[in-house]
């Protein structure tokens, strides 16, 4: 939360949380019913099943319900509709309006043998994940809601805290690891270890804000294996700052010729939802069905500076096993969010990127090649439609308990650069918050990166083949010397700047 004082603006009569300025309140719309979504499911100790309520009518004024399970000694049920099997059995799950008191129920057999535990625990690096995804941790941090999303993030941050991982890296390799962080705080640093051997620092500056969130970057160099990884959080006071998550991606080799060679990145959804019908679902689970549910996913591309070679998408199924085939179609904007999706702003299915026809068990990982011709921008919408078969659920973004989607792009280009002649033009220089960069016509340019007067990287972006003006902000960091990097598929330029 915003650690500042607030108050309430003073315009007339309220209601609710609507200002009229002292007119009449709005009318209200009662509630008529409730649907539960599954009336019968059947369960093996341990596993969970998301329960969607649908209020009546769809403009009932008051939606809030309440969730209740007869027998908690075989099934367990939270605020948002997550039913846990605890023991074999049977239990009757209950969803109840706070309007007119209407409710729903969901019948729940338990069986009594328990699956093996899920697949995919450990985190994939390189890959990317939730700061709030941690195994264990001290201090004082805690994890909470970002505001005006449906994301959390770590908070609460002082001096000597860490949060530990379970990750599993795939190779000996140097990595980059991205840090999305904000401080409207003392700020500091955030020190890397590997089984208690520290790996590398990152820097968090004040940015003035407790959740405007910027990446902060370094390398550090990780051996393969399954292991624990701990953010130690340092400064002088105070909170710190805030962080919201963490990439982690293989550097890349230089080819021959400083062409550089290929990386691999696996990238997480920033945003990712169901429609069923009129109705968005954001929750742990993205449903499937025929001519019913279709799943959209978003992907954040900004950080691949390079020629997109291969593509897949990966997901586990975590809820309602089923069969068929499944589309997955590029998307044809990204004006959405997980918070507004709906029949009016969604994706229209475009290009088709891949399909796969299959059984889908609970627990098992599915992965479908994508085609990358028409995989550009920053951003990337996904639309999941299934044209036969039976409904399945895998997990989401938001999902604590088994492996969350992931798209795995290798690409071609080097982040390495020879330096030139400059060619492009930067101002105002020296620039005091924001400065701009001229490009060359037809140039070859896919990133551009800026180091302090140290060599550490601390701005990183991808360039359009098309853009001819760049505008960078860097009014979080401190005065000094900083040198942009532009970074290109057979050349680059450097460019020496002043902040002021």
């Amino acid at each position: 939360p915003d650690r500042t004082n607030w108050s309430m603006p003073s315009c007339g009569t309220f209601y609710a949380v609507t200002c009229n300025g002292g007119g009449n309140p709005p009318a209200n719309v009662s509630v008529t019913g409730v649907n539960i979504s599954n009336t019968s499911v059947t369960l093996n100790v341990n596993q969970t099943r998301d329960l969607n309520a649908t209020v009546l009518p769809n403009n009932a004024t008051n939606k809030s319900v309440s969730w209740s399970s007869n027998n908690t000694s075989v099934a367990t049920v939270n605020d948002s509709g997550l039913v846990r099997a605890v023991s074999s059995g049977s239990a009757t799950i209950t969803v109840r309006t706070e309007d007119g008191n209407k409710s729903a129920t969901s019948r729940i057999i338990v069986n009594g043998n328990t699956p093996p535990p899920p697949s995919g625990n450990a985190i994939k690096i390189p890959g990317s994940f939730e700061a709030e995804s941690y195994v264990s941790k001290s201090g004082s941090v805690r994890i909470e809601n970002t505001p005006g999303s449906s994301g959390k993030n770590l908070g609460f941050i002082r001096n000597g805290d860490y949060v530990d991982f379970d990750i599993e890296v795939d190779s000996n390799s140097e990595y980059t690891f991205e840090v999305m962080a904000s401080s409207r705080g003392a700020g500091g640093t955030i020190d890397i270890l590997e089984n208690g051997t520290r790996k590398g620092s990152v820097t968090i500056p004040v940015t003035g804000e407790w959740h405007s969130y910027k990446k902060f970057t370094t390398d550090v160099t990780l051996s393969s294996g399954n292991k624990k990884l701990r953010l130690l959080f340092k400064g002088n006071g105070g909170y710190l700052f805030n962080v919201d998550r963490v990439t982690a991606n293989k550097v890349a080799t230089p080819g021959p010729g400083g062409g550089g060679g290929s990386q691999t990145v696996t990238l997480s959804p920033i945003q990712d939802a169901y429609l069923q019908g009129n109705t968005r679902y954001n929750n742990t689970i993205i449903r499937i069905e025929q001519n019913r549910r279709s799943g959209y996913l978003m992907f954040d591309l900004s950080s691949i500076n390079g020629s997109i070679e291969k593509a897949e998408l990966k997901f586990t199924i975590a809820s309602d096993s089923g069969n068929g085939n499944l589309t997955v179609h590029k998307g044809n904007t990204t004006n959405w969010t997980e918070q507004n999706l709906s029949n009016s702003n969604k994706p229209a299915a475009s290009d088709l990127l891949g399909s796969i026809s299959d059984n889908y068990a609970i627990g098992a990982t599915k992965t479908i090649d994508l085609k990358t011709g028409t995989i550009t921008g920053d951003r990337l919408s996904l639309v999941l439609q299934a044209t036969s078969g039976n409904d399945f659920a895998f997990a989401s973004k938001e999902n604590n308990r088994v492996a969350k989607p992931q798209l795995v792009i290798t690409y071609s280009g080097s982040r390495e650069s020879t330096i030139n002649n400059i060619a492009s033009l930067a101002y105002p220089n020296p620039f005091t918050d924001k400065f701009k960069i001229n490009l060359p016509a037809a140039h070859k340019y896919y990133g551009l990166q800026v180091v302090d007067i140290n060599g550490r990287r601390v701005y990183n972006r991808a360039i359009k083949a098309d853009s001819q003006e760049i505008q960078v902000d860097l009014g979080y960091l401190q005065k000094g010397v900083y040198f942009v990097q532009l970074l290109g598929l057979d050349q680059g330029e450097g460019i020496k700047l002043l902040k002021y």
